[in-house]
């Protein structure tokens, strides 16, 4: 028969303070991929106003031929 064997007080905080360590660098590439994700978003919202301003110039330029 085998027995379980007990964790020690330290073992357990060792893991804790693992855990935790975990969870700051979980939390710290969060934040990182978040903003990575916003600054993509408005560049290609500043992409997109560009080039539909460029298609309302030559959009305005074609009726004011006729």
């Amino acid at each position: 028969i085998r027995f379980k064997k007990r964790k020690s007080l330290h073992d357990r905080d060792n893991e804790k303070s693992n855990l935790e360590e975990l969870r700051v660098l979980i939390k710290e590439q969060t934040e990182t991929i978040i903003e990575s994700i916003k600054d993509q978003q408005i560049r290609a919202t500043e992409i997109q106003q560009k080039q539909h301003t460029k298609q309302m110039d030559i959009f305005r330029q074609f009726l004011m031929k006729f």
